[in-house]
């Protein structure tokens, strides 16, 4: 397997700190000046996807969040506050499982 270690000048995606103890570093180390942690090589590289996939979830939960947000923002105006004018449960459309 290839080392796919990012390129020089890449920065983490989840800070600049290093996985383990979060001190500065960039992907010109070979490893953490701190805590020696190796940064470079197949399970490093690993490490890296992992942690880029994280930080992708990371935003798309946010944004589907805000997004659900605004959803309800826009639905509950449309509720009553009267209980009796609410659909009874089982009234509206048959669900789909």
């Amino acid at each position: 397997m290839p080392d796919r270690t990012p390129p020089p000048g890449a920065r983490r995606p989840l800070g600049t700190g290093c996985p383990e103890c979060d001190a500065p570093i960039d992907a010109t180390y070979d490893r953490c000046p701190r805590c020696a942690l190796p940064l470079r090589g197949p399970v490093a590289t690993q490490l890296w996807h992992v942690d880029r996939a994280l930080a992708d979830l990371r935003a798309k939960e946010a944004e589907l969040l805000e997004r659900r947000g605004g959803l309800l923002a826009r639905l509950l105006p449309m509720t009553s506050s009267r209980p009796w004018e609410r659909p009874r449960p089982g009234s509206g459309p048959p669900r789909r499982c």
